[in-house]
């Protein structure tokens, strides 16, 4: 059984895509061509205890541009989510107590490339303090000016695409091939730099705040 649209986007929304989410809901996305936004919903089949759950719209333009996003633990459905994107909005999501289904490159851009970690919300199958991962998407010439000192964590780091150099004390790392990695203990002060777009994949553990540094570097958190 397939949940229908619950028309909770208001008036003048036209459902223009819509996916089924196994067999727990569907995720619907709307558009609204008098005010130009998307909006998103995504609805259980069957309503029932409160759930984890969520729905999140996005602009894949390829530069971690913000997007929006509503979750938490609902009975019915999560959302609905708004952004003034006719083309470039995709949806995302969700749910079920202990599942969580997205997509790496679309969840990133809502929370600075973080997949995982010990900042997501308890009740998000995401949470974690033992291991953060993040899907970092950086422009040419982006780099981490403030090195990162009193490392506690180990990190691994591995390049997807681009071209990408990790600066360590008393030697420079360049990765430049898909699979290249690097891996540091704690204590090891780094920093980096993209020397092309790149995308790199980093694992960190354990999960412990402390690391994120000032809004002027947004992004820059690796």
């Amino acid at each position: 059984m397939k949940a229908a649209y619950n028309n909770v986007c208001g008036a003048g929304y036209k459902v223009i895509d819509s996916t089924r989410i196994g067999k727990v809901g569907t995720v619907y996305v709307t558009w609204n061509a008098s005010t130009g936004k998307n909006c998103a919903v995504t609805v259980r089949n069957t309503p029932g205890a409160a759930t984890w759950m969520a729905v999140s719209l996005n602009i894949d333009d390829g530069r971690g541009t913000p997007g929006v996003v509503d979750s938490g633990n609902y009975t019915k459905y999560a959302g609905p989510v708004y952004l003034a994107a006719r083309e470039a909005a995709a949806s995302f999501w969700i749910m079920n107590d202990s599942v969580y289904v997205g997509n790496a490159g679309k969840d990133a851009a809502l929370d600075r490339g973080w997949l995982l970690g010990h900042f997501k919300d308890p009740s998000d199958p995401r949470h974690s303090e033992d291991v953060e991962i993040k899907w970092g998407v950086h422009p040419p010439g982006d780099e981490r000016r403030q090195w990162v000192k009193g490392e506690a964590r180990t990190a691994l780091l591995v390049l997807i695409s681009g071209r990408f150099r990790v600066e360590l004390p008393g030697r420079s790392v360049l990765l430049e091939r898909q699979g290249d990695y690097v891996v540091w203990g704690r204590g090891v002060d780094h920093s980096w730099i993209a020397e092309e777009e790149s995308v790199v994949l980093t694992v960190r553990w354990p999960s412990v705040s402390g690391y994120r540094i000032p809004d002027v570097d947004a992004g820059q958190s690796a």
